[in-house]
């Protein structure tokens, strides 16, 4: 298992849902998947892959080694707060508001 970064303004995930039914999600640039070994089950131009804790597939785009810049600004009801992730995985919350605005974001 090898941790890549999305080189690719926005990519498709593919899983299989609880219901059994296939569903995808939108990755954005720097999103950060683990690569995965064995067949995927749609076939050789699909590779397995992890992405937030969901185990699926994608056709391949490119990937990078290292991360991005990443600068969220998230509405916590009384102005808004500012999430970072540098290239190194440090995390940066500025001004999370009162409560818990911030944390669903931050879980997901």
């Amino acid at each position: 298992m090898a941790k890549k970064f999305l080189n690719k303004k926005t990519h498709r995930f593919y899983f299989v849902a609880a219901n059994g039914k296939r569903k995808s999600y939108v990755l954005t640039f720097g999103d950060e998947i683990n690569t995965r070994n064995g067949a995927a089950p749609s076939g050789s131009k699909y590779k397995r892959i992890a992405y937030r804790g969901r185990l699926g597939e994608w056709k391949p785009p490119a990937v990078t080694s290292k991360r991005s810049l990443e600068m969220y600004f998230l509405d916590v009801g009384q102005g808004d707060a500012a999430f970072v992730v540098t290239p190194n995985n440090t995390k940066i919350l500025v001004d999370g508001g009162l409560r818990d605005r911030a944390l669903g974001f931050l879980i997901w």
